[in-house]
């Protein structure tokens, strides 16, 4: 990856080739706002609310939030539906009254409407196959690998299309930077491992229902097995490596 990571690598190749990026505008657009503003949301908090609850003490924030929708909300969403259409930028489209921590939910809310309005997902239903029998086999055989090597015999099915590879390490990335900023606001070290893991549950389970575009099986059991395999391949880009 080069100097800056793949943002920059992703920002330079369209600047300098003249070509359409390899991961949808929407997803590097959204991901990045989103990344910026839950890190001005912690910091004003930490600087205006320090007696309050903290909106991240709902396991799931920003894209699950105890917050009820207003007008303002709504007409946010509307206006960040608009910056995409028009390329215009997302961080200018809310009104200056609002509050940064509502932006971020508004942001985070219209990137989970954008994933599962995707026809083939993040992770097409042909390349779900592939990772789930891949899954299979090595339960089977019972072979342990380390989170490294599960990130790699995942991304090496993921990258016969570059454009879902790259929209799939554009959404981890961005999840593991805002377990990052939050798990870091919890002085107490074994305080912030648990609140980590809760939010390594939470977003794996929810991404895998809207970037895995494949059908479930009827069968109850069989269902849950897939959800369980599905929720795995994203946790395990979420996990800090030290885990097993």
């Amino acid at each position: 990856v080069p100097e800056g990571g793949v943002r920059k690598s992703q920002e330079g190749h369209e600047e300098s080739q003249g070509v359409k990026w390899s991961a949808p505008r929407e997803i590097f657009r959204l991901t990045e706002s989103i990344e910026d503003l839950v890190e001005r949301a912690i910091a004003e908090w930490g600087m205006t609310a320090v007696e309050a609850k903290p909106p991240w003490a709902d396991t799931g924030w920003p894209f699950i939030t105890s917050t009820q929708e207003d007008k303002m909300v709504r007409n946010a969403k509307e206006r960040i539906r608009e910056a995409l259409d028009n390329d215009t930028p997302i961080l200018e489209a809310f009104p200056t009254e609002m509050d940064v921590v509502h932006r971020v939910e508004a942001v985070a809310e219209t990137l989970v409407t954008f994933l599962s309005s995707l026809q083939d997902g993040v992770i097409p239903a042909n390349t779900w196959t592939d990772l789930e029998t891949a899954l299979l086999q090595r339960d089977k055989s019972k072979t342990h690998l380390s989170i490294e090597d599960q990130r790699m015999q995942i991304l090496d099915t993921l990258t016969a299309s570059p454009a879902h590879s790259t929209s799939f390490t554009f959404i981890t990335t961005m999840l593991v930077k805002i377990m990052n900023e939050i798990s870091s606001q919890t002085a107490d070290p074994k305080a912030r491992v648990e609140l980590r893991k809760k939010y390594e549950e939470m977003y794996a389970a929810m991404f895998s229902e809207v970037m895995v575009k494949a059908p479930l099986p009827v069968n109850a059991k069989e269902r849950r097995a897939s959800q369980s395999r599905r929720k795995r391949v994203i946790q395990v880009f979420l996990e800090e490596s030290g885990q097993s």
